[in-house]
Parts: structure tokens; C-alpha cells; sequence
């Protein structure tokens, strides 16, 4: 029994060893690829190891921390995260607290306020938001979370719309967020399959939430959407904008028609 035991374990410990290599190889092979000259950086080049020919040093960790602003967008990206995810918290849940809990005209006020800002026009909340939000100063990103606090809706919106119109750009980023988020099936042979998938799934988990899905839930409508792109073309740096993908006034168009559908 003893010897079986053994046995047991030896096998365990090899598969799971096997396991945790095949887990950290994708680390391995990024952090290889980080030393490599961007031309070496290919379908065919990616799982070699670097060469007198591609090896960039760090050429490349220099450059994203000084010409790409690496350090002030995490920085930037970490002050928003963690200010809007605790301020959303605290403050909505209370607000859901008091509005359950407290039978008055100032709780019945608060509700319908909530309830009227999902019903009036897209639009009419956008640019009054936008509008407030320069006039007050809070776009930048230490008080930007402020306006976070009802910004989850229209979010919840053109996130998954906006990722199927950007997917084709780098199809395996989505394909292993499909994986990772929602335990999706990684289909090697046709990973756009994949990222549909993630995408259908991450629609549904918003619809669990109770949050809307389509353009016409927060009250826009599809004949709206070429004033939404005039109103951005307004705006000082309005197009191109976006890190990953750079949008376009065609590209804003298209995203919000997929939204209304």
C-alpha cells in the first residue's frame, strides 16, 4: 500500500510538474521576446531563442519606459483603477443601502433620479456629463473616478461591441482573455471562435449584473449616433484616439451601430 502510495505520488508530482512548465512557458517565451529586435518578433521567429543578429538587450524595456510612457500610463492606469473601484463600492453601496432600507420622499427622489437617467435620451446624458466633466475639471485622472461612479452603464455597452470591431488586431490577446476570464474552449484552429465566444459570455455576465446591453437600454437611439461623432470631433484631441487599436471617426461610427443592435 505504502508502495503504491509512492508510486502515486511520483506520477502526481511528474504530471504537475509538466503542468506548471507548460503554465509559466508563455512568461518564458514573452520575456525572451522582450530581448529580441521588433523584426525579429514574428509567427515564425517567436518561440526561437534570441541571436547575435536579434538581440536587442534592453533597448527595448528603455524605450517603453521613456518615449512610450510606460511609467506614467501604469501609474495613470493604477490611480483611476483603484480610486473608481473604491469610490464606486463605497458610495453605491450605500446608496443601495439607504434606498432599500429608508422609506422616504428624499430615498423615492433618489431612485427616481437613477431610474430617469436610464430612461432620457443617450445623448442628452453623454454630452451633459462630458460637458460638466471639462467645466468642473474632472477629466483628469486623479478626480476622473468621480465620473466613473455612473459611467458603468454605457461601458457595459460598447465594451463588447468595441471588442468585436478591434479583435481582428491582435486575435490571440482576446482568445486567451475568452480563456482566462470565462473559461472558454481555446479553439487553435480558428481563434476568432474563441473570442466570439468570450465576448457572447462577457455580454451575458453584464446582463447579470442588471446592466444594459444595447444602445437603446440607456435611451440612444441609432439616428443619434452621427451627432455623438460630430460632438467628438469637437473636442481638441478628438480623433484619433485609443491606446491599443487608434479609432477614427469611421471606426466610432461603426462601434456604436454595432451597439445598437
Amino acid at each position: 500500500m505504502e508502495k503504491r502510495n509512492r508510486i502515486t505520488n511520483g506520477i502526481l508530482t511528474f504530471v504537475f510538474a509538466i503542468l506548471s512548465l507548460v503554465w509559466v512557458y508563455p512568461v518564458v517565451m514573452v520575456v525572451l521576446n522582450a530581448f529580441k529586435v521588433e523584426r525579429a518578433i514574428s509567427t515564425n521567429t517567436v518561440f526561437k531563442l534570441p541571436t547575435a543578429d536579434t538581440f536587442a538587450g534592453l533597448a527595448n524595456f528603455a524605450d517603453a519606459l521613456s518615449s512610450k510612457g510606460f511609467l506614467s500610463a501604469f501609474w495613470y492606469s493604477l490611480v483611476i483603477t483603484v480610486t473608481s473601484v473604491v469610490l464606486i463600492l463605497v458610495c453605491c453601496s450605500m446608496c443601495a443601502w439607504f434606498i432599500t432600507r429608508v422609506n422616504t420622499w428624499v430615498s423615492k427622489l433618489c431612485y427616481f433620479l437613477f431610474v430617469f437617467s436610464m430612461v432620457v435620451p443617450f445623448q442628452m446624458l453623454m454630452f451633459t456629463l462630458s460637458a460638466l466633466s471639462d467645466k468642473l475639471g474632472l477629466n483628469t485622472p486623479y478626480n476622473i473616478c468621480i465620473i466613473y461612479l455612473g459611467f458603468g452603464a454605457g461601458l457595459a455597452v460598447v465594451m463588447p461591441a468595441w471588442m468585436e470591431y478591434v479583435c481582428g488586431h491582435d486575435v490571440m490577446r482576446f482568445a486567451r482573455f475568452a480563456v482566462n476570464v470565462f473559461g472558454c474552449e481555446m479553439d487553435f484552429a480558428h481563434p476568432e471562435r474563441t473570442v466570439q465566444a468570450g465576448i457572447r459570455r462577457l455580454r451575458d455576465f453584464f446582463r447579470t449584473l442588471g446592466m444594459p446591453a444595447t444602445l437603446e437600454e440607456v435611451g440612444g437611439r441609432a439616428e443619434d449616433i452621427p451627432a455623438m461623432v460630430a460632438h467628438r470631433c469637437e473636442k481638441p484631441n478628438g480623433f484619433p484616439f485609443g491606446g491599443f487599436v487608434k479609432i477614427q471617426e469611421v471606426d466610432m461610427e461603426a462601434v456604436l451601430r454595432r451597439c445598437a443592435n
